[in-house]
């Protein structure tokens, strides 16, 4: 007789490695597969992620409609305490490549609505393209922002 599946790793298992990468805790950086730099195993036949299904393990189901973000930006990384659940639109602004921040996008639209300053001058400005200016004023991006 077998034992049916839970969909989750059993307790006892441990391939990470404990890594001090300065941080109040360390990182726990996935040995196995990784998947766009994410730790993955599979379980049933289902690819899962690690630090997911560590976090679920630490804390429960992520809250529907968010993300884990890693704040340590270490992607191979499954210590529950170093991610956060947040929004799809936090976690990308979050990222390492995101050129724009809040208090920017206030002083673009500002600025912007004063007049006198062109969409592709405030582009070069802030190092992003004229596209990305014109989805801030018009809303399209960082909409949750006044």
């Amino acid at each position: 007789m077998t034992k049916k599946s839970t969909g989750r790793p059993p307790k006892s298992i441990a391939e990470y490695i404990v890594e001090d990468r300065g941080y109040e805790t360390p990182c726990w950086v996935w040995q196995r597969s990784l998947v766009m730099g994410y730790g993955s195993l599979r379980i049933a036949r289902k690819t899962y992620y690690a630090h997911r299904v560590y976090w679920e393990r630490e804390n429960g189901p992520i809250p529907e409609g968010l993300d884990l973000d890693h704040l340590c930006r270490v992607r191979a990384c499954c210590n529950p305490a170093h991610t956060e659940p947040v929004t799809r639109a936090e976690n990308l602004r979050r990222g390492c490549r995101t050129k724009l921040n809040q208090e920017s996008v206030r002083d673009i639209r500002t600025r912007y609505a004063a007049g006198g300053i062109l969409q592709r001058e405030l582009a070069t400005e802030y190092g992003v393209s004229p596209i990305t200016i014109g989805s801030v004023l018009a809303r399209r991006s960082w909409k949750d922002v006044f």
